[in-house]
């Protein structure tokens, strides 16, 4: 039987989003951002890389700007109508097929909706990229929309600095310096990537994620209060964090059950209220390997491991736990056996930790023997954990995998 989806504010929806956009009302948003593939040739351009993700990219393309320029009006098109009056659209882009977006977003809105080509700075430059002969790409382009001439927009400013004078040497009056349409290009406007920025706390591994602050300052401008703001290429949920934390309503798809699994412990949604999520306990059985060992190490709170090779007995870390250190994750698809309980007891023996996490379907008796035999002679901790528990909050605080103030972020 084919999913049937239904629009609901606040609502993360995991699929293709022009079947999740066929079914929505006209003119029921007031915001729209995406970031969409630009076109690039990565995979990554749609994700973390689970297999929905990258097939989807590498079906629908084809390696063909026609295709994907017919993969982009189709959902456009959509997003125009059901789109408010009073509504914006921001679309961004870079080189790859910044001209050719334009002229097909001048087709559906009408080029006299057009508002600004607005240019976004990455931020400083440093490394390989340094070494280009010619000209440094250093900028990526937003394109701004609206549908009518009744549209809401709310000026933003940068805050004079204090050292800040006119030019008749005088101090100042009023709100600011009037944001222009080129940002992160001047002094006081501080807009860098989060990709150049190592030590960011908003990291959350998705190689495309954007900054807070640039959707923030988007948001803000284009929507009030209550407005329902949506990202449909949602990626790991950046948009939908901002207009939570600004008290706007939001929606949110993507193709990625991963995507939407990371952005739903993001903002503190319910896996069991993602419409459209395709694993389920039976769907997991088929999963291919690597996408089974991600969704489920993301769902503890943990880290994958992504890099190729042998993984010595470990697919992930685990950092919020009882043992108040980062520990190894392993992921079986198979029944626990009691050689895989040794196994990863020498892994845990190895890396010198106090204990660690089995996820699987199911555990057999002599393996649960010998975890309470480790744990009674050597003190070392195994935990399992099954499929279903991993649905539990309750059950994940009572076997250690989380602390209470960090409840709200997992499911």
């Amino acid at each position: 039987m084919e999913l049937r989806y239904y629009f609901k504010p606040n609502t993360i929806y995991c699929g293709d989003n022009l079947k999740v956009l066929k079914s929505f009302p006209d003119e029921c948003v007031d915001l729209i951002y995406i970031d969409p593939p630009f076109f690039s040739g990565k995979n990554y351009d749609l994700v973390f890389g689970d297999k929905y993700a990258i097939r989807a990219f590498q079906d629908t393309f084809e390696g063909k700007k026609e295709t994907y320029l017919s993969f982009m009006e189709d959902r456009i098109r959509e997003m125009h109508r059901i789109l408010k009056p009073t509504g914006s659209f921001y679309l961004h882009c870079d080189w790859h097929a910044n001209a050719h977006l334009r002229v097909l977003c001048d087709k559906i809105f009408g080029e006299n909706n057009y508002r600004n080509e607005i240019i976004w700075r990455i931020g400083w430059l440093s490394g390989y990229k340094t070494k280009k002969v010619g000209w440094i790409r250093n900028h990526d382009t937003i394109h701004y929309y609206v549908k009518s001439k009744d549209f809401t927009f709310n000026k933003e400013y940068i805050p004079y600095k204090d050292d800040y004078v006119r030019r008749d040497g005088k101090k100042p009056t009023g709100k600011g310096l009037p944001i222009e349409d080129t940002w992160n290009c001047s002094r006081g406007d501080i807009l860098n990537s989060i990709a150049i920025m190592s030590f960011s706390k908003e990291k959350l591994g998705y190689p495309t994620q954007k900054p807070e602050s640039l959707l923030k300052r988007i948001i803000k401008a284009s929507s009030n209060e209550g407005d329902i703001v949506a990202d449909f290429f949602c990626g790991c949920g950046t948009t939908l964090a901002v207009a939570q934390k600004l008290n706007r309503q939001w929606i949110g798809i993507d193709v990625s059950p991963i995507g939407c699994t990371v952005m739903a412990k993001r903002i503190g949604y319910k896996l069991k209220d993602v419409q459209g999520m395709k694993y389920s306990l039976k769907q997991a059985h088929e999963l291919d390997w690597m996408d089974f060992q991600k969704w489920t190490i993301k769902a503890i709170d943990g880290i994958p491991l992504t890099k190729k090779g042998a993984d010595k007995g470990v697919d992930g870390w685990q950092n919020n736990n009882k043992f108040n250190e980062s520990v190894p994750i392993e992921v079986k698809q198979h029944t626990i056996g009691r050689p895989d309980v040794q196994k990863f007891n020498t892994v845990i023996e190895r890396e010198k930790k106090k204990g660690g996490f089995m996820i699987a379907f199911k555990i057999s008796k002599p393996a649960i023997v010998e975890i309470k035999r480790l744990k009674r002679e050597t003190k070392r901790d195994l935990i399992f954990i099954s499929f279903d528990e991993l649905m539990d909050k309750g059950i994940l605080m009572r076997k250690g995998a989380t602390k209470p103030d960090n409840v709200q972020m997992l499911f």
